[in-house]
Order: structure tokens, then C-alpha cells, then sequence
């Protein structure tokens, strides 16, 4: 279900981001790749943030404890929370495209 939610959020912000640099004149193609990376280098940022919350709360786990945890469903959350991060990643995108000057003009 979380991956359906990740490749929705990939689309939908691609497509709108496009559409604000095409109206701006601006590469469209461009702006979904830079929408794509933003989304990953946001998702990375909120994965170190999640690391470091487990380790701050449960101490060092080892990869058998990581399994027990996301088996009583501790971990949703945490991917949650990773999803909203890089959200705000596109949305930086978007903030990006919104600050050029339109070329057309």
C-alpha cells in the first residue's frame, strides 16, 4: 500500500511540476526529472531521520530486531513519516519552479 502511495506521489507532483515549467516556458522534462531526484534525496533525508530516532529510542538494533519491530507494525509510522519528508521535497521543486522568471515574457 505504501508503494502505491510513493508512485502516486511521484506522478501526481511530476505532472503538476511540468505543468507549472510549461507554463513558465521552461523544459518540462527537466523539471520531472529534478521532481524524481528531489523526491529520493528528500526520501534519503527523512530515512537517516527515522534511523536516528530508532537508535535513540531502542538503542543499536540488529537486523533481527529490525524484523520483530516492523512484524508488530512499529515501523509504519516511521515510513510515514518518510513519505510526508520527500513530499516536502517535491514541494521544494515546485517552490523552485515557481521563483524563475517566465521566459515567454
Amino acid at each position: 500500500m505504501l508503494q502505491l502511495a510513493i508512485l502516486f506521489a511521484i506522478v501526481y507532483f511530476s505532472y503538476t511540476n511540468s505543468k507549472i515549467a510549461r507554463s513558465k516556458g521552461r523544459q518540462p522534462s527537466y523539471w520531472i526529472l529534478y521532481t524524481i531526484l528531489g523526491f529520493f534525496v528528500a526520501m534519503f533525508i527523512g530515512a537517516i531521520i527515522v534511523s536516528t530516532m530508532l537508535v535513540m529510542k531502542y538503542g543499536i538494533l540488529t537486523k533481527e530486531q529490525m524484523v520483530v519491530l516492523a512484524q508488530k507494525g512499529a515501523m509504519e509510522w516511521h515510513f510515514v513519516f518518510m513519505l510526508f519528508i520527500s513530499i516536502g521535497g517535491c514541494l521544494f521543486v515546485r517552490y523552485l519552479i515557481e521563483r524563475k522568471t517566465d521566459i515567454k515574457s
